[in-house]
């Protein structure tokens, strides 16, 4: 009875930490913690979001020049949570002053993954990045148009 238990603690243990759905990687100066997501709660948390924030980064980047998405572990469609957390004073002044936290990723490994990052400010200094307001007509055409482009059209 006790090896009973002690083998199904571990199968336990060991079945969370091989197939773990939550993973962390540096990048430029952030550890991002992602977390595989279904498309539902995607959409959940982007409303909410919206609500929380006034501007946003909409950002596509293509299967052919982006290596992170050939080689995702994933097949077809994939829905991701980011969490940001700063890996230098400088980088944690910047995330402080723009409110940046989470981001939103939706992919597909045929053709790219969507990436939205939620700020609260419409500038970043030493940046060029587009940064929309959140709701806005520009906002809007640009969140379809990655979708769209996610999707293969």
């Amino acid at each position: 009875m006790k090896n009973t238990i002690v083998l199904t603690a571990i199968l336990l243990l060991l079945g969370n930490y091989l197939f773990s759905q939550t993973w962390t990687q540096d990048e430029n100066g952030f550890d991002v913690t992602y977390r595989k997501i279904t498309k539902e709660e995607w959409y959940r948390i982007l409303r909410q979001k919206e609500a929380e924030y006034k501007y946003a980064t909409l950002v596509f980047q293509d299967v052919l020049e982006y290596d992170r998405v050939q080689t995702s572990p994933f097949s077809g469609y994939f829905y991701l949570l980011g969490t940001l957390e700063p890996t230098t004073e400088s980088v944690e002044i910047l995330m402080f002053s723009l409110g940046m936290k989470t981001r939103l990723e939706c992919g597909n490994k045929k053709t790219g993954i969507f990436v939205i990052s939620f700020i609260n400010s419409s500038y970043i200094y030493g940046y060029n990045i587009d940064i929309y307001l959140v709701g806005s007509n520009t906002y809007n055409r640009r969140f379809n148009q990655c979708i769209e482009w996610v999707n293969g059209k």
